[in-house]
């Protein structure tokens, strides 16, 4: 019996052995660069094919002439029920100056074990919560690469900043950028409080218990110097226009959340636009009314032009309503304060925004439209529906439905509207006949028509929809209205 129980242990030791060998094998650092990644499996068997659908997908590398991606993924997994997008991308500078190789092992340090652990979540079906990605904005030598971390799970970002000069290939510190962005240090600091105090100004407390206490607390760290200094991280646009990673203090989970703030410095003001009279209506009011001509740079020799910056806000004070006018605040109130700031210092002004809206039972919808006046041919246009009776955003979803119109039913009109579109503002020419086709299949395929795309009543209750139609000449692309028949 003694004898027996000791064979049993021996085999009990070799196979804990062997297992634990197997689950000791290496992984590989990032998965094998390819349109699929290989899934990681630890048994050094080939993956089955259930395993292979986890793969995660990796996509075409982002480069320019002054970075490249070590990792680049980016898609959709399904964990239980729900469908979550990820997004695994991690720059690196091409200069091999010390400079950027410090730049460089920084966001290794940084990010790379945490893109492995999300991406390992990912590709197991599990729930992960970080994705990672970056932006870079190149003014003059400047550049300025923005890696974000996005905990969507609590709706919470990080920001890291890595300011280099393309030219020396040598990292800049905030003192050099805010010479290149022609703002004191004095400067910035006042008017990074004045923007983060009138942030924090709209966060509702509600009724949470010893709300002013807690709200003069955090205003009190949000005007510290541990929030707000030369040390704070800051960066330039394209267009030059100079930004901040400051904590803005919240009432929510979060006792505070980073937020870019974009800082407008003093310009010479030599011009004054003219107000138009504001539009309003039982339901809308304007932000802004300015409409009128003027001549490019006060040229007496140029032809008058004209401008027009309208912006609509809802009236109603619901939620909903509150949730559709910072949309278009957030959209909008930049291009038009740039606007109105390059009309007063030199008298000259790039884009037209205005609106219209229809009312259609009690569905208001509100069509926004910006236009470069240097090129009329090109619109943008945003929607936004809302009921006036209920006070509630209505969906597109809700729009099919009171037409008594599926998906698929208003997928294939839009495509017959987009293609008809296309053929009347685009000629057939047998010189460009691959164009032409492939302009026509882009117009009318799946990715481009969808039952996602912004649609609304007309005062005649005729529904319309936004759709982008390609361009054989001129520009690739262009955004028009079409009706559904």
């Amino acid at each position: 019996m003694k004898k027996t129980i000791e064979i049993i242990l021996s085999l009990l030791l070799i196979l804990t052995a062997f297992t634990a060998c197997k689950g000791k094998q290496e992984k590989p650092e990032q998965p094998t660069p390819s349109n699929q990644t290989e899934n990681i499996d630890n048994s050094g068997e080939s993956a089955s094919d259930e395993e292979k659908t986890r793969a995660l997908i990796e996509v075409e590398e982002v480069q320019n002439d002054h970075i490249y991606e070590k990792y680049h993924y980016e898609g959709e997994r399904t964990v239980g029920n729900e469908k979550q997008e990820y997004k695994f991308r991690l720059p690196q500078l091409k200069s091999t100056s010390s400079a950027a190789k410090e730049i460089n092992n920084e966001i290794i340090g940084k990010y790379e074990n945490l893109i492995k652990e999300q991406m390992e979540c990912a590709q197991n079906s599990d729930m992960f919560y970080d994705n990672i990605y970056w932006q870079a904005h190149i003014y003059g030598d400047l550049l300025s690469l923005v890696i974000v971390d996005d905990n969507f799970a609590h709706y919470y970002k990080t920001y890291s900043v890595y300011l280099f000069d393309t030219k020396t290939e040598k990292a800049v510190p905030n003192s050099e950028l805010l010479k290149i962005a022609g703002i004191s240090e004095n400067d910035f600091i006042s008017k990074a409080k004045e923007k983060a105090e009138e942030l924090f100004s709209e966060v509702d407390f509600g009724d949470m218990e010893n709300a002013e206490e807690i709200r003069a607390e955090r205003l009190e760290y949000m005007l510290s110097e541990d929030n707000i200094s030369i040390n704070t991280p800051m960066f330039i646009y394209d267009n030059g226009t100079l930004n901040a990673v400051v904590e803005i203090g919240q009432a929510g989970e979060a006792d505070y959340k980073y937020e870019i703030i974009k800082i407008k410095k003093d310009h010479i003001k030599k011009y004054t636009l003219k107000t138009g009279a504001k539009i309003e209506t039982d339901f809308i009011t304007e932000k802004y009314s300015f409409e009128g001509t003027f001549r490019p740079y006060d040229d007496k020799s140029q032809p008058e032009e004209e401008y027009v910056l309208r912006l609509p806000q809802l009236k109603s004070s619901g939620d909903s309503a509150k949730n559709i006018n910072k949309r278009i605040v957030d959209k909008y109130d930049e291009m038009i304060e740039r606007a109105i700031e390059s009309y007063e210092s030199e008298c000259s002004i790039w884009d037209k925004v205005n609106w219209e809206s229809y009312l259609y039972n009690d569905i208001l919808s509100i069509v926004i439209t910006y236009a470069d006046y240097m090129s009329e041919s090109y619109r943008d246009y945003s929607v936004y529906n809302f009921n006036v009776k209920t006070e509630k955003e209505v969906t597109g979803a809700e729009i099919l439905k009171a037409v008594g119109l599926s998906e698929s039913d208003f997928i294939k009109k839009a495509k017959n509207a987009a293609e008809e579109n296309f053929k009347s503002t685009n000629y057939y020419n047998p010189g460009i006949t691959d164009a032409y086709a492939q302009c026509l299949k882009k117009t009318i395929s799946d990715e481009n028509i969808t039952a996602s795309l912004p649609m609304f009543f007309d005062d005649n209750g005729e529904l319309n929809t936004v759709a982008v139609v390609y361009q054989t000449a001129g520009g690739e692309l262009n955004h028009v209205i079409l009706k559904i028949k």
